[in-house]
């Protein structure tokens, strides 16, 4: 082919790339994925899918979808026997992931469950049970708990380790969190603070 031809050629098709590329590279995507929509809420039919859904809420400070597996009687019982209903649990949880101050000015700005880890298996609860007993259907599990909440401004962990009792009862076939007995302790390496006593700092 003659040189004048071969040049020919190449001008024409650099001609059509550009003509293909204001088409293609033009801003409008024909092809364009749309979003993905969040997967709808899955009601937890098992204890242990409860127990799955609190972790993440509860370390993710997910107050709405935290409040859709608390039971309507939800309470949390501290050490010292003082008991939260579920609106004050809501509201002390809200407190601490928003950094309010608490007593002694102390605020927190992140929270993470280091594990939730199973002490047995579901069990029913005994009618003698102080805290759940005359809750028909209730089931309780021990489990060892270790929460990190970080201390706003400081170089400081207050960490609840230990042992607490969760409740549940199934509503009409959904999993639902009855309450808590807490039994925790502090890690002294850091600062000795139970679950208990954390709650308190916003009571």
């Amino acid at each position: 082919m003659p040189r004048t031809m071969r040049l020919a050629a190449v001008l024409t098709a650099l001609s059509l790339l550009v003509a293909l590329g204001g088409c293609l590279f033009n801003g409008e995507d024909d092809h364009e994925t749309p979003p993905t929509e969040p997967p709808a809420w899955v009601e937890p039919t098992t204890g242990d899918m409860l127990m799955t859904y609190f972790r993440d809420y509860y370390a993710g400070c997910d107050l709405e979808h935290l409040g859709l597996i608390l039971h309507d009687g939800f309470r949390f019982i501290a050490q010292d026997g003082t008991e939260y209903d579920r609106d004050q649990a809501l509201t002390i949880h809200g407190l601490i992931c928003d950094g309010a101050a608490g007593d002694g000015g102390i605020a927190f700005e992140s929270i993470w469950v280091e594990f939730l880890n199973p002490l047995g298996i579901w069990a029913d609860v005994p009618d003698t049970d102080p805290s759940f007993g005359s809750v028909a259907g209730a089931l309780h599990r021990p489990y060892n708990v270790f929460i990190s909440f970080k201390v706003d401004g400081q170089a400081l962990i207050f960490q609840a380790i230990g042992e607490a009792v969760f409740y549940a009862v199934p509503v009409d076939g959904v999993y639902e969190l009855l309450g808590v007995v807490d039994a925790t302790n502090g890690n002294k390496a850091t600062e000795a603070h139970s679950w208990s006593s954390i709650w308190a700092l916003f009571d």
